[in-house]
């Protein structure tokens, strides 16, 4: 969705630690970033200490201990990235709690979500539908889910047939993403 926008400087807000390498999240990133963007990804940890080298287009900021990964944590990290001086266009976070810190962080900053940074939650929570701007989301559809579900018990239930479902997510388009201009 992002490098569809024309985003090219991507940050991935993690909440799990760099040696936690089973997050399927940020496995999908750096995929989806060597396939579209660039074949280096930056991973960092934080907290950071001091200034690094200007990172690549690609950027993974985890903690060396995973973290609660609520909104001033979102907050906390982009604080550190924008007095670092990092460039980014657009932030992805773990969940939608960090991405609502990662809003209210850029706008302590002076940076207009989405036409400066657009930011991107994972989770489909009800609060990304209620803040300012409201959040883009990926997430379970939970209606859907709710419904077969159902259709699943009922089976065990009359048939004793057990079954297995796999869901997609979808994006929950709203408005802190939009088209980056350069």
């Amino acid at each position: 969705h992002l490098i569809s926008l024309g985003h090219s400087r991507l940050v991935y807000l993690s909440g799990l630690a760099v040696k936690d390498q089973y997050d399927n999240r940020i496995d999908g990133f750096i995929r989806a970033c060597n396939k579209f963007i660039c074949s280096q990804v930056d991973v960092l940890t934080f907290p950071i200490l001091e200034k690094t080298k200007e990172t690549t287009a690609c950027t993974v900021l985890a903690p060396k201990e995973s973290l609660t990964t609520s909104i001033e944590d979102g907050e906390s990290l982009v604080d550190q990235l924008i007095v670092l001086g990092q460039k980014f266009s657009a932030v992805i976070c773990t969940n939608d709690l960090m991405a609502i810190g990662v809003l209210r962080a850029l706008k302590k900053h002076g940076l207009s979500v989405p036409h400066d940074v657009s930011v991107v939650g994972i989770d489909n929570s009800p609060l990304a539908a209620l803040v300012s701007p409201s959040l883009t989301t990926i997430g379970p559809d939970y209606y859907f889910i709710g419904e077969e579900a159902f259709k699943l018990l009922h089976d065990i239930i009359t048939e004793k047939k057990y079954g297995y479902k796999k869901f997609v997510p979808q994006l929950y388009f709203r408005e802190s993403t939009s088209h980056f201009d350069p």
